[in-house]
């Protein structure tokens, strides 16, 4: 699989025919790709997730195509934990995963929070609909990722601090209005994404990082930051590194 080519994709939110429609529209054959959460598993029966995703894995077979997926916080944690549906070209990634893509060493770290967890958590209370899971956020482990070498690409689902967008001056007037019935949102959006930069920062000690994608933030943007490049991807998009 190392000369496969490699893309990433953005937020799909449980549009699982958007993988289809990309790949049929650009012709994409013989590649890798990795999708930086909010694939939106978990909120279906899972017999149906099977059904719906048994389509996609069947085109993405015919096309030679493997998918990876990291979790968001629109995703069900167990499914990446110990992934229960065993498609030949679908993968979701355990958190703190490191695969070997294309030539590339990937280090893999989902999680974030919801903005509007508040709202889910009121909707959960039937449960007959899956909206929120408490264990949505990203979790770090510090011992784990000292001892993780030879990575050069992260992706995650949310971003360190100095990523775009940058909070320091305050939050998007959605959150403000989300935090009113949230009184602890602001906080510990915050404090994540401070876990999160705690992280990169232990990763870099012993890892050249060039490249980080994660998107949550749905919307399109690249930065570079001390020798890394931080590509946001915005919901339903598809970005090639290398070129067509």
């Amino acid at each position: 699989m190392e000369n496969k080519r490699l893309l990433f994709l953005g937020d799909i939110h449980g549009k699982y025919y958007v993988i289809t429609d990309l790949v049929n529209l650009y012709d994409i054959r013989n590649a890798n790709i990795i999708q930086v959460g909010d694939f939106g598993i978990g909120f279906r029966d899972f017999e149906i997730d099977y059904e719906l995703l048994s389509l996609v894995n069947d085109d993405l077979v015919d096309r030679d195509i493997y998918l990876y997926a990291i979790r968001g916080n629109h995703d069900y944690k167990p499914y990446f934990d110990n992934d229960p549906f065993g498609f030949s070209n679908i993968t979701f990634v355990k958190d703190y995963s490191v695969i070997n893509i294309s030539s590339k060493s990937i280090l893999f770290m989902g999680g974030a929070i919801s903005i509007d967890r508040v709202r889910r958590i009121v909707d959960n209370s039937n449960s007959d609909k899956k909206s929120w899971w408490s264990d949505e956020s990203f979790e770090l482990d510090e011992k784990l990722l000292s001892n993780i070498e030879g990575v050069d690409t992260i992706i995650s689902h949310t971003a360190p601090t100095y990523c775009y967008p940058d909070n320091t001056n305050g939050y998007s007037p959605l959150v403000n209005v989300l935090s009113i019935d949230d009184d602890m949102l602001k906080t510990d959006l915050h404090t994540e994404r401070y876990l999160m930069s705690e992280a990169f920062n232990i990763i870099k000690k012993k890892n050249k990082i060039t490249n980080h994608y994660y998107g949550h933030y749905h919307t399109s943007k690249v930065s570079e930051m001390d020798g890394i490049t931080h590509h946001l991807l915005g919901v339903d998009e598809l970005y090639e590194e290398y070129g067509k």
